[in-house]
């Protein structure tokens, strides 16, 4: 039988990190998760402990990255693809793992949680792939707010990535198989190398980028561009079709804008 496990990733504060105390929030969402076969917590402490600590490092905050100022003390969110393998490695093949932000103060709508299990089975069902991360919205694009480098780098300044719908790393589905583990670990990998996820431009610019970059979210946002563009395990072609109004998840929404799509040859 298919077993759902949920991970949740929380700042302390002082003495353990520098970011937010959040530690308010376990408890509220252990109650409302007891519809898991599994609920985890990872702080920056857990994975210092665990010999992770470059994945929580602090950056510096610049005038690209300042919205997430406190994020900054606490590695940016590189950390959230190696949290969705530490938890991988503990499933069986077909298992399903759900990632979510934990500071609901900043986003009620992160409690909604009602016939939760069947609305992760129809997501997957929906987007027929073993991996779910939600477009932001109808219009926004990858290159608007990836930094120049990344898209240089790692999609060799390809105009479809530009062009790709921003995706949101708030609310992550995966089910446990070769192509989901084989994501994570690009994804990590390039969430390790600084120049893409800080606060600096290297000297490469665009004039599409925005001067805002959302960090590891750019950078997952490439690399699935970079799959749709090469059909990668028959990802489909409209990937992720769906989103929901206001962060809810109770509430899908299917996209019309595919014009992007002009760029595959």
């Amino acid at each position: 039988m298919v077993k759902h496990n949920i991970i949740y990733f929380y700042s302390e504060g002082k003495p353990n990190d520098n970011g937010k105390n959040l530690k308010y929030c376990k408890e509220i969402l252990i109650n409302i998760n007891k519809c898991f076969d599994n609920i985890t917590f990872y702080t920056p402490k857990v994975l210092l402990d665990l010999g992770y600590g470059n994945f929580v490092k602090e950056h510096d905050i610049t005038y690209i990255n300042q919205y997430y100022g406190t994020m900054c003390k606490i590695g940016l969110s590189a950390w959230k693809p190696l949290i969705l393998l530490l938890e991988l490695q503990k499933m069986e093949i077909g298992d399903i793992l759900v990632y979510r932000d934990s500071d609901f103060k900043k986003y009620s709508t992160l409690l909604n949680n009602d016939n939760i299990i069947q609305t992760i089975d129809n997501i997957l069902s929906i987007v027929n792939f073993d991996i779910f991360i939600s477009r932001e919205s109808e219009h926004l694009k990858v290159g608007e707010y990836t930094k120049p480098i990344v898209i240089q780098e790692l999609a060799n300044n390809d105009i479809f990535v530009k062009n790709f719908p921003l995706l949101i790393c708030n609310f992550i589905i995966i089910k446990k198989s070769k192509i989901s583990i084989e994501f994570l670990n690009e994804w990590k990998d390039a969430c390790q190398i600084d120049k893409y996820i800080d606060g600096h431009l290297y000297n490469v610019f665009d004039n599409q980028f925005k001067n805002f970059s959302t960090n590891e979210q750019s950078i997952c946002g490439t690399i699935i561009a970079k799959w749709v563009k090469q059909r990668k395990y028959n990802i489909p072609i409209n990937y992720p079709l769906i989103g929901f109004i206001k962060r809810d998840i109770n509430k899908i929404i299917y996209f019309n804008d595919y014009d992007y799509l002009k760029y595959i040859k």
